[in-house]
């Protein structure tokens, strides 16, 4: 999954779409979207991977500390 993420980068930023709401004169929603988004994540996904997805840790920060991968 992380390799998943990795390959697909965002087109449009966060800022990109914020100043484009704001210069239209519409709500920005977007901390709302990005809380809904945490929400769901939180019951499939382990704290650790949404705080990757979230921007909270970087990539390198993550392999090194939290990504523990399944031994058999």
């Amino acid at each position: 999954m992380l390799e998943l993420v990795l390959e697909n980068k965002p087109r449009l930023t966060y800022s990109g779409l914020a100043d484009a709401l704001n210069k239209r004169g519409l709500h920005n929603p977007l901390n709302v979207l990005r809380k809904l988004f945490a929400t769901t994540l939180r019951e499939h996904l382990p704290t650790e991977l949404i705080d990757l997805l979230q921007g909270r840790v970087n990539e390198s920060v993550f392999l090194r500390y939290y990504y523990k991968p399944t031994l058999n």
